[in-house]
């Protein structure tokens, strides 16, 4: 536990996630793959350390700098919608915990809350961008995350709110 609250673990000898249907290996050049996890409270100046932490993975890694800018606009939306919406209702924010998984082809990235159980891809937003002049507010982030990752996946499991996406160039 750093003296900020913040628990993190840099577990660095890491395979295969369960359910991500993809193996993650370091490559001769690449270093080798990275597993970050680190839990905060759900307060918008948590999101600049969360950045920092996971580009420090990411680069030691080898991870492609296409992945990783990715990476960071899907996380900045994640992480805003948690604590804008996840924690609404409550007397005090919540936790948001990241999960980080890359190599140099590949990253992927699971945002957990316990806020109220929604589903955002549950969302429909096929329609979006068809018609500007009667589009609705709200929703732009998911259909930002949407738009970059390779694929994306929610469940509700235990209390948390569970976002994985898998971005790959």
């Amino acid at each position: 536990m750093r003296p900020c609250g913040t628990d993190c673990r840099n577990l660095r000898l890491f395979h295969h996630i369960p359910g991500c249907g993809r193996s993650f290996r370091g490559k001769k050049d690449a270093g080798r793959p990275a597993l970050k996890t680190c839990e905060y409270p759900a307060i918008q100046e948590n999101l600049r350390p969360v950045l920092s932490l996971l580009s420090e993975e990411m680069i030691a890694c080898g991870t492609q700098t296409t992945v990783r800018q990715k990476i960071f606009i899907i996380l900045e939306e994640l992480f805003f919608n948690a604590v804008e919406h996840a924690y609404a209702n409550a007397p005090a924010p919540g936790p948001v915990r990241v999960t980080l998984v890359a190599d140099m082809d590949a990253a992927d990235l699971v945002v957990e809350d316990r806020g109220t159980p929604f589903n955002p891809l549950e969302v429909d937003d096929t329609d979006r961008l068809k018609n500007l002049a009667t589009l609705t507010e709200g929703h732009a982030g998911i259909f930002l995350v949407k738009t970059l990752a390779t694929s994306l996946d929610y469940s509700y499991e235990n209390g948390w709110n569970r976002i994985r996406v898998l971005v790959s160039d």
